[in-house]
């Protein structure tokens, strides 16, 4: 509310547990909380990690289009390192996927990790889905990114974690 008001929107990312996302008013209480906070819906990313998946599907897909017909976007967070289903890349309104730190942290000096993230990026720019690789922590694994402009980056290097009262 406060960033809009001062003319400044600034989209939020919120972690989102599978035990969460299952709750049976989780939309209504995803949407009841925008409007309670004046903030826009499409400022909202949930991150959610490839367990959210693992029952049913169906339910999954429901109740996120719920949310992105809305303007809510979802991220798959900490990808490769769950269940990595490629078919439901495809199936989820998903608009984001967040290449796991622990490949992020090897590509540069690991052949095996290097060729998953590439294998990933590429699946990603088929789908049309933003990149972010988590845990870039040195000028190495800048440097092994910077390959690919459109990857956002997030880690230590770029910046710490802090409160919202500093970065506000």
């Amino acid at each position: 509310g406060r960033l809009a008001r001062a003319g400044c929107r600034l989209p939020i990312a919120v972690n989102v547990s599978p035990r969460q996302f299952h709750r049976p008013h989780f939309v209504d209480e995803v949407l009841t909380a925008l409007r309670r906070h004046g903030a826009e819906p499409a400022d909202l990313v949930l991150e959610v990690t490839e367990g959210v998946v693992v029952d049913d599907v169906d339910a999954v897909v429901e109740r996120m289009r719920a949310l992105t017909s809305e303007g809510v976007r979802f991220s798959i967070d900490d990808f490769g390192t769950g269940y990595s289903s490629l078919s439901y890349l495809r199936r989820l309104p998903i608009h984001e996927i967040k290449i796991d730190r622990s490949f992020v942290q090897d590509a540069p000096r690991d052949a095996g990790s290097a060729a998953l993230v590439e294998a990933i990026i590429a699946v990603a720019e088929r789908l049309r889905l933003r990149v972010v690789a988590e845990g870039v922590e040195t000028p190495e694994h800048a440097a092994y990114f910077a390959r690919w402009p459109h990857v956002l980056q997030q880690g230590y290097l770029h910046g710490l974690p802090e409160p919202a009262a500093a970065v506000l």
